[in-house]
């Protein structure tokens, strides 16, 4: 199955960043490792399954390419 590579926008990396470091100020270094877990398999679908879901917001937000 080819995949495609997922790039996520700058707002994209800043709110994962945030996530991430919310986690661990709470000491919640579990729930940061799953976070982060589930955002790599959320990428991996997306890359293998790139045409999921709906282009209409992408369409009312001016952002070509996106689906939701």
């Amino acid at each position: 199955m080819k995949t495609k590579p997922v790039v996520p926008r700058a707002q994209a990396n800043l709110d994962v960043d945030a996530a991430i470091d919310f986690y661990l100020q709470e000491n919640a270094l579990g729930a940061a490792s799953g976070f982060i877990d589930a955002l790599e398999q959320a990428y991996t679908h997306i890359g293998r399954h790139a045409s999921t879901g709906s282009p209409r917001l992408g369409h009312e937000l001016d952002l070509p390419g996106l689906r939701a």
